[in-house]
């Protein structure tokens, strides 16, 4: 049991360097959604044990700022506890990003902006499903062991919608005239409380098909305040595929419905998870029905005929989505994403198309 407890100690302080990292340090700030769940499930697993709880707490002490202050907010958000909370404080002194990002965490703890249901469902979600929506397997020794299972809170969106559908298709219609536009509803309505539709363009004028998302805009993300100027144009987003037309419009084939299907998943996301998306952001997902050699998607910022989506006077931001293999996301992590799409620019016309076949450009 202790050799398991300091592995996953020693998991956690690496997958914490690694997210930190890649916020602060690289030259583009890359969203390693996977990473950070995983230790969401890794504080849930030693918390419940009195020795993992205790090498758990030891890390608010460690060397590494980025480990003390995640293992810190970890333990504050789920108890009172004086330890942590000087160490959050502590690093809140400092005169960077991270340190103005660790005050604002406080001052929204404090004012009660960090829904206590919200963290507790997500550690309960954390102990059995990854991102990529695949269980995580608990292996108990006897039916003695299996713990009870825990009441689940249905999660509810905390801002009410306006739906801003309409207005957006507008927008695509003024920028494609001679297009048609198939709205594409979602029938199963897997998330009651966000409607997603997906929206395909045929034009002639366009070698490719021009899919986009409504209904994600509808809500607001959950955008760091201390994103300075960029907040208040990042809160809202819609995403964006091009697809070849040799696809055809039988919308119900296999590969087609695999698209629709990631772009609803991704769509929901940050709405279900309290959190946000956006340009130069990768995800890793489940990506076995679109193809299994992809394992993320990079987000991509892109204007439509060089026009900024508005409604209301509020900029939506639209984001092309990039399925990636490992080494073009390792490749994003080392080099930044405006480099990979750079590569990919000189393999094909468009670096955002969609083919489930295209070369790595890494290998």
């Amino acid at each position: 049991m202790n050799n398991n407890i300091d592995q996953m100690i020693l998991d956690f302080v690496k997958n914490t360097i690694i997210v930190y990292k890649g916020f602060y340090e690289d030259a583009v700030f890359n969203s390693h959604n996977n990473l950070a769940d995983k230790n969401m499930y890794i504080y849930v697993e030693l918390r419940a044990t009195k020795e993992g709880k205790t090498k758990f707490e030891e890390l608010i002490n460690h060397e590494n700022k980025y480990v003390a202050k995640s293992a810190a907010a970890f333990i504050l958000n789920s108890e009172d506890n004086k330890k942590a909370l000087k160490v959050l404080k502590e690093i809140a002194k400092e005169k960077s990003q991270f340190g103005e990002d660790t005050k604002d965490y406080i001052e929204r703890l404090f004012n009660h902006e960090n829904s206590p249901s919200i963290w507790e469902e997500s550690l309960s979600k954390a102990r059995t499903k990854a991102l990529n929506g695949q269980l995580i397997e608990e292996k108990p020794t006897s039916e003695s062991d299996q713990p009870e299972p825990e009441k689940m809170v249905e999660y509810t969106i905390p801002v009410f919608p306006s739906d801003k559908s309409e207005k957006i298709n507008d927008f695509f219609k003024r920028e494609y005239p001679d297009g048609n536009i198939y709205h594409l509803v979602d029938k199963e309505n897997e998330n009651k409380n966000i409607k997603i539709e997906a929206n395909i363009i045929d034009d002639k004028n366009e070698v490719n098909y021009i899919v986009y998302t409504t209904g994600m805009s509808s809500f607001v993300m959950n955008v760091p305040k201390t994103l300075f100027g960029k907040y208040n144009n990042q809160k809202f987003s819609e995403l964006v595929a091009f697809v070849p037309k040799d696809w055809g419009t039988h919308f119900d084939d296999a590969k087609w419905q695999a698209l629709i299907d990631l772009m609803k998943e991704l769509a929901v996301y940050p709405h279900l998870s309290n959190t946000w998306i956006g340009d130069k952001h990768t995800l890793e997902i489940d990506m076995t029905k679109i193809n299994a050699s992809f394992t993320s998607v990079l987000l991509s910022s892109i204007k439509i005929k060089n026009q900024i989506l508005k409604v209301d006077n509020q900029p939506i931001v639209l984001s092309a989505i990039i399925p990636i293999y490992k080494e073009e996301l390792d490749f994003v992590f080392k080099s930044g994403s405006d480099k990979l799409i750079e590569k990919l620019s000189t393999n094909q016309e468009n670096p955002y198309l969609l083919k489930l076949d295209r070369k790595n450009v890494i290998l």
